[in-house]
């Protein structure tokens, strides 16, 4: 076996990826931030400029790509930690084992 055999290449590549693979620790790559336990009932008709995201509607597919915060509902502001465009959320919480780790990403 030559020093060759060894690298850690998959046989199916995306184009434009050409250097062996690296593992590396999802915690080494993001940064966690505040998880907000909010429900549906805390939704307002007025318009405060703070938004959220249920978890829920990233099971349901209703969110999987945010692209105009206004489809997004309102609620009071109580000094939440905003996300911003890139961020992806994935959701820590769901009804059965299946819809964990679900994500969705704000354009």
């Amino acid at each position: 076996m030559t020093k060759s055999d060894d690298k850690r290449v998959p046989v199916l590549r995306f184009k434009g990826f050409t250097d062996e693979w690296e593992q590396r620790k999802l915690g080494d790559l993001t940064q966690k931030i505040k998880s907000y336990p909010i429900s549906h009932d805390a939704e307002i008709n007025t318009i405060t400029g703070t938004k959220y995201i249920h978890y829920g509607d990233i099971h349901t597919g209703k969110l999987k790509r945010i692209t105009n915060e206004k489809i997004l509902p309102n609620i009071n502001d109580n000094n939440y930690i905003p996300l911003k465009s890139g961020d992806v959320i994935v959701a820590d919480a769901s009804e059965d084992y299946k819809g964990i780790a679900d994500a969705c990403v704000i354009i």
